[in-house]
């Protein structure tokens, strides 16, 4: 076993802002390993203080020994740890990160267990490494001694308890009502820009009512009519003759554009609905739209190789969690278009 310091490969910063890519380290790093990272995966046998600072995302497993400050200013990724002496709790940053165990007996405990075979297993196949190679053929007496990193801002923005805890009703309502404008708008967006037909042509069928395409068209019809009427106020104002094409021009960009006090009338009657909901119910709700704005912000992102193994991982287990959630999106479906009815009458 050698000794910390004594098998230093790459120096200070090394993946200093790294938004993608793999990197397999057969030794040591020197200090604030991966700070900034934004997307890397990496592998190695010891790092030294400032571990994985400011990371954002990402993955990152240390195999050695480790310095103070880790995960300092971490917001999002994972880092994972072996920790055969049990100092990490005295040098972590415990305002960015929560500290847990691959020994927990839990399904997210075993998720990142599964998460740390397959980088030791790439990490073997990449060096030769003799330190990943004895943890695997001692895994099940040493996996306890594993510890994985999950940022706090996570469970602050995106679980129903930090949501309620940082939040009050009338700001989530705020936030969540505005989110469903945006999602109302869609369909019409959609379609202005691809000039296809409203909904993908899926319409109720003849007879049909309290369907989920019934609620859609009464919205959209709504929306649209609410769009048609500010393009008749603002044109009216020039003092000109208005034509058909006018009003049709003014209406596509006022929807395409997603202007502002047409979302507010939307957003309005949004909350109206939301109103029957319990703040837990709430929290729910605005839950699923962050996680769904992450899942999204990950699949955008303009990088061939990025891995956050541990974010998809985490991604799927909040959605798991708010699976309950469906049956009251569906009571909210039938009475916003209720809502939007007696509105029209």
């Amino acid at each position: 076993k050698k000794e910390r310091g004594h098998n230093v490969l790459i120096g200070n910063f090394a993946l200093f802002g790294a938004c993608g890519g793999q990197l397999y380290v057969n030794g040591e790093a020197g200090d604030r390993f991966a700070v900034r990272n934004s997307g890397a995966l990496a592998v190695v046998e010891g790092v030294g203080d400032f571990c994985c600072e400011y990371m954002t995302s990402g993955t990152v497993l240390n195999l050695g020994s480790f310095g103070k400050g880790f995960c300092n200013g971490m917001s999002g990724g994972n880092a994972y740890q072996f920790d055969p002496d049990n100092t990490l709790r005295k040098l972590y940053s415990k305002d960015s990160v929560e500290l847990k165990s691959i020994g927990d007996n839990t399904d997210e405990a075993r998720t990142h267990e599964s998460i740390i075979r397959i980088m030791l297993n790439e990490h073997i196949r990449r060096t030769d490494s003799e330190v990943a190679k004895k943890l695997l053929r001692d895994w099940e007496n040493i996996k306890h001694l594993f510890k994985y990193a999950i940022p706090v801002a996570l469970f602050k923005t995106q679980t129903i308890e930090g949501i309620l805890d940082s939040m009050d009703e009338k700001t989530i309502m705020e936030e969540l009502s505005f989110a469903i404008a945006h999602d109302e708008l869609k369909p019409l967006v959609d379609s202005y820009k691809n000039g296809g037909a409203l909904l993908g042509g899926e319409f109720p069928e003849n007879g049909q009512a309290d369907t989920p395409e019934m609620y859609k068209l009464i919205n959209c019809y709504s929306h649209m009519s609410r769009a048609v009427e500010m393009a008749r106020d603002q044109l009216k104002h020039l003092g000109t003759s208005v034509t058909r094409h006018d009003i049709d021009s003014l209406t596509r960009s006022l929807i395409v554009n997603h202007d502002y006090k047409l979302l507010d009338t939307i957003a309005k009657d949004a909350k109206k609905t939301l109103q029957n909901f319990t703040p837990e119910e709430l929290a729910s709700k605005l839950m699923r739209k962050r996680i769904n704005d992450y899942k999204t912000s990950m699949i955008e992102r303009d990088i061939q190789d990025n891995k956050s193994l541990g974010t998809t991982a985490w991604i799927i287990q909040q959605e798991l969690m708010n699976s309950g959630v469906f049956e009251k999106q569906k009571s909210f479906e039938s009475n916003y278009a209720g809502n939007i009815i007696n509105n029209l009458m």
